[in-house]
């Protein structure tokens, strides 16, 4: 597989348009399963900036609204958090950096009001009126459509006008007083059988929450290769590969508690245990050799078998998610798709193929963090990791 040199344009765009280019270091990570992007960029101050510098200087405070673009499209839109000036040398040079999350960030770090109401509200509403006072506006997406708005050049795109629309109602959830608004927008979804993570839009200083099932059984859409050659020489475009299974935190079982409502005045134990045959895998042992390794449960609210079991199947879910992985590092920021370039993007589907690995691993899998990194000494340099296909699920609560 050829490797591209593409250079892929980046700019930090302010909330009065101010746009910063020639960034001499900038880093921008996604991650499924870690809600809050991080960001950081440096700036370099030089005699023949000095004017631009202290424009910059007096803008970049922190709580700034900062947009993120590669290649014209938005992948981050966040918030300032910190500022850092330092100064070496006898000239003085100075160099500043700014470094944030994505503004989920805020949803992470502070308290839901408890006297909100999502009693007899759809998901989506209950979404909404947690993040109003923040004022983050929300707006559910098909994950498609994210990786479509995060992918492509800003050029040709067009505007999303049909989104679907999340009708699950809420019946039971409660808000505890100290409990972080994401821990509780995370639970909604998940008992709904949705992953959220925050995505920027287009079209407005919003942030969109994907609100959707991770990808599984999807063609890919990119590849990463190392093929070993007759000579001792590796072809492929990967500067690095790395494969990691790791069965440290993963059950073997799972044997849930519950029990039934007490209308009758008897308190009839429930139990289920449940096995986990995704361990099946020529990289674990057989598991009779494995052992066990034992979960206990007792779920809240959880008065049916069906229940409890969910609860098994979702402490697997939760488990499996990361057990096996694979890291690679990759030159550029995205790939020649047909006659497109395509900036990498989470939970998108890639074959990957790697022969020094024993069994070697050709199978499609499917990307759950990116790590864009630039610097004057590496470039462009993109940091993945990679799931099996099927590896991130939800399981939704019993109804």
């Amino acid at each position: 597989m050829p490797v591209d040199d593409y250079v892929w344009p980046v700019a930090l765009r302010l909330r009065d348009g101010t746009e910063i280019r020639n960034i001499p270091s900038i880093d921008v990570q996604h991650d499924m399963l870690s809600p809050g992007s991080a960001w950081a960029a440096t700036l370099w101050w030089s005699k023949e900036r000095g004017s631009e510098w202290r424009e910059i200087r007096r803008k970049c405070v922190c709580g700034e609204m900062v947009f993120v673009e590669i290649g014209g499209a938005t992948q981050m839109l966040g918030r300032i958090e910190e500022t850092t000036v330092n100064a070496e040398g006898h000239n003085g040079g100075l160099e500043l950096t700014l470094s944030g999350r994505d503004i989920i960030g805020r949803l992470i770090d502070w308290d839901a009001d408890p006297r909100t109401q999502l009693r007899n509200t759809t998901l989506e509403e209950a979404i909404a009126a947690l993040c109003d006072p923040f004022g983050v506006r929300v707006y559910a997406c098909e994950a498609a459509a994210e990786r479509e708005a995060r992918g492509l050049p800003r050029r040709g795109r067009r505007t999303r006008t049909n989104r679907p629309r999340r009708r699950n109602v809420i019946d039971t959830t409660r808000i505890q007083i100290g409990q972080r608004v994401w821990e509780v927008i995370d639970k909604l979804c998940r008992a709904n059988g949705f992953l959220v993570w925050g995505a920027p839009t287009e079209y407005s200083n919003t942030v969109e929450l994907v609100i959707d099932k991770p990808a599984a059984a999807s063609p890919p859409v990119f590849a990463f290769e190392r093929v070993s050659q007759p000579d001792g020489t590796y072809r492929g475009n990967m500067l690095k590969g790395r494969h990691q299974v790791s069965t440290r935190n993963v059950p073997t079982e799972v044997t849930a508690f519950g029990h039934t409502a007490l209308a009758s005045g008897s308190d009839a134990r429930l139990q289920r245990t449940v096995f986990n045959d995704r361990l099946v895998s020529p990289y674990v042992v057989a598991p009779d050799v494995f052992g066990p390794q034992p979960r206990f449960l007792r779920p809240d609210q959880a008065r049916t078998e069906a229940a409890i079991g969910k609860a098994a199947e979702r402490t697997f879910a939760q488990a499996m998610g990361d057990w096996r992985s694979y890291d690679v590092r990759v030159r550029g920021f995205g790939q020649l798709v047909g006659d497109q370039r395509r900036l990498y993007t989470q939970n998108t589907g890639a074959r990957v193929r790697d022969d020094c690995e024993e069994p070697a691993i050709d199978e499609n899998m499917v990307i759950r963090s990116v790590h864009f990194h630039e610097s004057r000494e590496r470039g462009q340099i993109t940091e993945l990791v990679l799931v099996p296909d099927g590896a991130i699920t939800v399981t939704p609560d019993e109804t």
